[in-house]
């Protein structure tokens, strides 16, 4: 009777813990949307006003969102939870910003479009990798060198060979590779947790590192949906 209690009890404290992560990564992806379409509607005037602007602008987002991302990650476990959660916003918030040049050229109902299927795709993955047997940590290792070796050949096809098919075929197997790129997440979620029942401030900032790779895998997801439904304003 006891042990089936605790059972219980270790179940009800996992499903919390999965409920607060996903519950992050809606807060950042939230936050990120709304600033995007916000931001869609100034960047035009700056564009038209100020162009060297802009392109500071830019430049800012992409090094702040890059020195976010690799602070995060490497100084995590130094520093406090509060520290880890200012960090997670920030980074959601110039993502959001920096978003706003994207949705601006393609039409409102393909950024709908490829924003519902996101979700409803995150959300089955995320349910594969809580209810799946297979262990898809196991070929995590493989995720980076796959990234890379995609961004090679897009790189070279856009300097050298040009293909449109080339393309598509870069942004479909990068799809796929995101969609087991997130139920591996949801995997390390659960290792996170395992892992930090000792330390409740651990725990808390291994579930914020969590939500972080995670809100990643949706932003990724989002990009490669879009890029195939595609249809851009000027066509």
């Amino acid at each position: 009777m006891t042990e089936s209690r605790t059972y219980k009890q270790q179940e009800n404290s996992l499903k919390n813990y999965l409920s607060k992560t996903f519950s992050t990564v809606a807060i950042g992806v939230a936050i990120s949307a709304v600033l995007a379409f916000v931001a869609s509607k100034i960047v035009p005037v700056i564009l038209m006003r100020s162009p060297g602007l802009y392109l500071g602008l830019s430049i800012i987002s992409i090094v702040g969102e890059l020195g976010i991302a690799i602070y995060f990650s490497t100084n995590l476990m130094k520093m406090s939870r509060q520290t880890a959660w200012t960090c997670y916003i920030v980074y959601s918030v110039i993502t959001g910003l920096s978003f706003a040049t994207i949705i601006m050229s393609y039409t409102n109902a393909t950024v709908t479009l490829a924003f519902v299927s996101t979700a409803i795709m995150f959300a089955c993955m995320s349910f594969i990798g809580h209810t799946s047997n297979i262990d898809y940590t196991k070929i995590y290792s493989l995720f980076v060198p796959a990234i890379i070796a995609g961004l090679i050949i897009t790189l070279l096809n856009s300097l050298l060979i040009h293909s449109p098919m080339v393309d598509m075929m870069i942004v479909y197997i990068g799809l796929v590779l995101f969609l087991v790129i997130t139920a591996a997440d949801v995997q390390r979620l659960k290792q996170f947790y395992y892992a930090s029942q000792t330390d409740d401030e651990i725990a808390e900032k291994l579930m914020i590192l969590a939500a972080f790779q995670l809100y990643l895998d949706f932003v990724n997801l989002f990009i490669k949906i879009l890029q195939i439904f595609g249809r851009r304003k000027r066509d």
